[in-house]
């Protein structure tokens, strides 16, 4: 008789949740300050306006997701993911459990190292904005919408991708 795999409730650290945010506040500042310098100096030096003016709108929606991310593990109250029978519970993405046989994900080594778990859905999950944000950028860039990020958990990409492949083998895709 096969033992069912035991669930798995990761809290987010508040200190590093803490770190976390003093660290990305000033990227999303700057990335504010590089968009609105870059407007600022568009009619008076056009080729160093846009070049800044891009740079701050390609950064900013993704520093202030991360942002946002951080900010909200140190409110959120009990684990912020949640790994079981029934499913995979990420509160970063969204409050329900989304049962394995709805999803499908991989595992990423880049000559870095692991990458963080990426996910598909085949069923419509109510995203938290920076979730939703984040999701039509990594679609943009031809990647899985979703990504179960380490961030404040203690946990490296490599332990998330063996605990979600204690419930649901990866997929190839």
């Amino acid at each position: 008789m096969t033992k069912a795999p035991q669930s798995n409730r990761i809290e987010a650290r508040r200190g590093q949740a803490l770190l976390l945010c003093i660290f990305w506040a000033p990227v999303t500042g700057a990335a504010l300050l590089f968009l609105l310098a870059g407007l600022w100096l568009l009619p008076r030096n056009p080729l160093a306006g846009a070049i800044l003016a891009t740079c701050g709108a390609i950064l900013l929606p993704v520093t202030g997701a991360i942002m946002a991310i951080c900010l909200q593990s140190l409110r959120v109250d009990g684990p912020i993911l949640e790994l079981g029978p029934a499913g995979l519970r990420d509160r970063w993405i969204c409050d329900e459990t989304i049962p394995w046989e709805h999803l499908t994900w991989r595992s990423v080594t880049t000559p870095r190292g692991p990458a963080p778990p990426q996910f598909r859905t085949n069923r419509l999950i109510p995203t938290r904005w920076p979730y939703r944000l984040l999701a039509v950028l990594n679609t943009l860039l031809r990647q899985p919408p979703y990504t179960v990020l380490p961030l404040a958990t203690g946990r490296s990409a490599a332990e998330l991708s063996e605990l979600i492949a204690r419930f649901r083998e990866p997929s190839a895709q």
